[in-house]
This record gives C-alpha cells, structure tokens and sequence, in this order.
C-alpha cells in the first residue's frame, strides 16, 4: 500500500504554536477584542484601539523576528487578520 504523505498547513502550524503559549484567559481575551474590534469597524469604520494594541503587542511577543509597525496599512490588515482568525480556532475548539 502506497503511502501518502500530505504537507501540514502552515498556517495551523502557526495558530497551534502560538495557541500553546496562551492562557486560557489570553485566548478569551483574544475571542473578545476581536468582538469589539468587529463592532467598530463594523459601526465607525476603524479599527478598536485596545484590540490593535494587544493584537500588536502579541504579534511582537510571538513573531519578533517579523517586524509589524501599526502605521503600516498592510501590517495592520495582516496582524489583525491572523488575530480574528485565532479567535475563530478559540472559538471552534
């Protein structure tokens, strides 16, 4: 029988990793911002201070070789992205 080996997503690999790291009340904290940070871009069109804040100080705490500068457009959108999407594997889990 032929085995197949499957490549692992990169991505998962990253949320498990950083996952691992988290404390309970961390990964709740995450699923709530990222609630907040809906709502505000959702009703004012911005993005919510004190959930781009944190989602930027874990980013440097679990990527400090990947420099991200909240000035940067870009680096917001991907940051807060990867955040949101943490927060649905929170959630699933």
């Amino acid at each position: 029988m032929e085995r197949v080996i499957t490549k692992p997503n990169n991505m998962q690999n990253q949320f498990d990793v950083v996952l691992s790291k988290l404390t309970e009340d961390e990964k709740d904290e995450i699923v709530k911002l990222k609630e907040q940070n809906l709502k505000d871009m959702n009703s004012k069109n911005t993005y919510n201070n004190t959930a781009l804040n944190h989602f930027f100080n874990l980013w440097s705490r679990h990527f400090p070789q990947v420099r991200q500068s909240k000035n940067c457009k870009g680096c917001r959108k991907s940051v807060v992205a990867f955040y949101h999407n943490l927060a649905d594997v929170i959630t699933k889990k």
